[in-house]
């Protein structure tokens, strides 16, 4: 896929009270900690980002007359959106640059390989650091950068273990891992400029 693939889009007032709903139900069942308690070992740290970019893809689906359903209101742990008989989880990155670039990287934790995916969307959230509060000030775009079933993903993902060097790292590959995760390049994903209500739509992706 190409940079022109890679969309842009504004977060909305009602997508970011939804993604903050999320936070706020989370933490109260865990006692006020935005991690979930059953899948501690697993990480699971919820960012109100994460919940951000569920809530932009549920709602392109729903513009594109998809059969989409929101899983994670459920408190289900191992994908996020499920579309027909695809199961999507959302990974998202935050980011201050103003754009995303092919070469960049997009991946999951090793721990996560285990859940229940058949697919996976990937996304990057673009924030001022500067502004504290939980606004659109904060939150300037999110970006829908490609996806991927996940057979494809573990056959083509480098795996790099922590304490090691990102080989992409946006490009630079200066970023070191704080757990070991599996990596792969923007450009190796399927764009989601396709957004159609098709029932071939997802299995193409495999």
């Amino acid at each position: 896929m190409e940079k022109k693939d890679i969309i842009s889009l504004e977060p909305t007032q009602s997508q970011l009270d939804r993604a903050l709903a999320k936070v706020h139900r989370v933490r109260e069942e865990n006692n006020g900690s935005n991690v979930m308690n059953e899948y501690s070992k697993m990480g699971g740290n919820r960012t109100v980002g994460a919940f951000l970019l569920e809530e932009v893809l549920y709602d392109k689906c729903i513009e594109a007359d998809l059969d989409v359903e929101d899983v994670s209101k459920s408190g289900n742990r191992h994908y996020d959106l499920k579309l027909g008989q695809y199961k999507i989880d959302a990974k998202a990155k935050y980011t201050t640059y103003h754009q995303v670039y092919p070469d960049f990287n997009a991946g999951i934790y090793e721990y996560e390989v285990t859940k229940e995916a058949t697919h996976y969307a990937f996304g990057r959230i673009h924030y001022d650091k500067n502004v504290k509060e939980e606004n659109l000030n904060r939150y300037k775009k999110v970006f829908l950068v490609g996806q991927i079933s996940k057979e494809k993903f573990l056959k083509e993902a480098k795996v790099v273990r922590k304490g090691e060097k990102d080989p992409f790292g946006d490009g630079r590959g200066c970023d070191t891992m704080d757990e070991d995760c599996r990596v792969i390049q923007i450009k190796s994903l399927s764009p989601f400029k396709k957004f159609k209500n098709s029932e071939n739509y997802w299995e193409e992706l495999m």
